[in-house]
C-alpha cells in the first residue's frame, strides 16, 4: 500500500491490468479488420479482372 494507513490502493495494479488487456484486445480486433478488408479488396480485385477477361472473351468472339 501506498496510501495512508488504512486506505487500500490494490485496485490500481487492477485496473492497469484491466486497461492492458482491453489494448490488447482492440490491437487484436483492429488486426482482424485490417486483414477484413485486405481480404475484400483481393476479391474485389479478382472480380473485376474476372468481368474484364469476360467483357474482352464477349467482344473478341462477337467480332468474328
Amino acid at each position: 500500500m501506498t496510501g495512508p494507513p488504512g486506505t487500500d490502493d490494490r485496485h490500481e495494479d487492477t485496473d492497469h491490468a484491466d486497461v492492458l488487456r482491453k489494448a490488447a484486445r482492440a490491437e487484436k480486433l483492429g488486426w482482424a479488420a485490417v486483414a477484413a478488408v485486405a481480404g475484400g479488396a483481393l476479391l474485389l480485385a479478382a472480380a473485376t479482372i474476372a468481368f474484364g477477361v469476360l467483357v474482352f472473351g464477349v467482344l473478341t468472339a462477337s467480332r468474328g
